[in-house]
């Protein structure tokens, strides 16, 4: 199996947490869950879409790779008026 292919017995790869304030994260999560968890955490202006290969390679390894957008950026809810502060 090579990166680029998904491992068998791995669902589709989004997910969608609950954040703070009712707001939704979107991610993507690569291997099984049980084992190490690798945080993929996205630039300025990126999403976590920029973690793709990466992900899948590290899912391959063995690692549980999760990418999410941040708030504010890609498919997670953007905060009420743009306030992003405790």
């Amino acid at each position: 199996m090579s990166a680029g292919e998904r491992l068998p017995g791995t669902p589709d790869p989004m997910h969608r947490w609950p954040g703070a304030k009712g707001l939704i994260i979107a991610g993507d999560a690569w291997g099984d869950p049980a084992g190490q968890l690798v945080m993929l955490l996205h630039g300025g202006g990126q999403t976590r879409h920029a973690w793709k290969g990466a992900g899948e390679t590290l899912g391959l390894s063995g690692y549980y790779a999760v990418a999410y957008d941040a708030r504010g950026h890609g498919d997670s809810d953007w905060a009420e008026g743009g306030h992003y502060g405790p």
